[in-house]
């Protein structure tokens, strides 16, 4: 049974055939939005 949802499996179907120039563009986009994620994020208190 596929648990993907049909937005998630259309993003997956859209990501596999952009061109190369623009899969690194998505990439680069997707690490900024990951970095901006990781320092927002509450640190645990020690």
């Amino acid at each position: 049974m596929d648990s993907t949802s049909p937005q998630r499996q259309q993003m997956i179907d859209t990501i596999q055939v952009l061109p190369n120039d623009t899969l690194a563009e998505l990439q680069a986009f997707v690490q900024q939005l990951r970095d901006r994620t990781v320092k927002h994020a509450p640190q645990p208190q020690a």
